[in-house]
């Protein structure tokens, strides 16, 4: 909160009326990165291999599209990004977009996904496209030539892996996808993707075109898991930097 308060002061009321943790860990994240750029992972993120070849394409803005058949199995969406994963330049126009839509999804609607998380995400995404039409287009061509771009990639490079508690609900429906080959209901992408997914033997593993993975122990979280139990995060996170608010800096732990 400090941080909020600090750097962004008109919207600590957001902050203190959100009821949930997850909404206040989804939000905050999108500040962070509009103030500092950089690179933001979940922690059951894993990196599989350097991400330089992402970043010199110049793309200001990288997301990551979640596992085409989960989005469309759990809520009848084509396509949706996750914001468990996210690569940004400071100040970068569509988090500037995110920030300002938090307080009306956060009046309108009930569930954290919608409110704060991967679809809310989605849908600021979707408004900030079809702003400009011809933006992604233009950074196609040459994304170094526009500082408002935004790539998003297909779920093999970033979340390349369901959610393993679904693995069978998931591979069941894909495979009837296959049979019936349903493109009239169901978007051709996802048709694709479970062709793909069926290819590599419906596999948990990663495969070697993946730049990171995704664990969904946030699942468990949502589910009352974990609740009441703490964990001392440097176990997992050697290098931890915090907002020191008397500094104004980011501080080492």
């Amino acid at each position: 909160m400090d941080f909020i308060a600090d750097r962004y002061p008109q919207y600590v009321p957001l902050f203190q009326s959100y009821s949930d943790p997850l909404e206040r860990a989804d939000a905050i994240r999108y500040f962070i990165l509009y103030e500092f750029g950089g690179i933001y992972a979940d922690l059951d993120m894993e990196f599989l291999k350097p991400l330089d070849s992402l970043l010199n394409q110049g793309y200001p803005y990288i997301l990551g599209d979640e596992p085409y058949v989960q989005t469309w199995y759990l809520w009848k969406l084509n396509h949706s990004v996750l914001n468990a994963f996210m690569l940004c330049v400071p100040r970068h126009p569509f988090l500037k977009l995110v920030i300002e839509s938090l307080e009306e999804f956060q009046k309108q609607l009930i569930s954290v996904v919608f409110k704060t998380g991967p679809y809310f995400l989605q849908e600021i995404l979707n408004r900030y496209q079809s702003s400009h039409p011809n933006r992604e287009k233009e950074c196609s061509k040459d994304p170094r030539s526009r500082t408002d771009c935004v790539l998003v990639l297909p779920p093999q490079l970033f979340f390349p892996i369901i959610d393993p508690k679904n693995l069978e609900r998931f591979k069941h429906y894909c495979l009837e996808i296959i049979k019936t080959r349903a493109k009239i209901t169901i978007r051709p992408h996802i048709v694709d993707y479970c062709s793909w997914w069926s290819g590599i033997g419906f596999s948990l593993r990663n495969p070697p075109d993946s730049y990171t993975s995704h664990y969904y122990f946030n699942y468990g979280y949502l589910q009352g898991n974990y609740k009441g139990k703490t964990l001392d995060l440097r176990q997992l996170v050697p290098n931890i930097f915090y907002y020191n608010s008397s500094k104004g800096l980011v501080q080492k732990i």
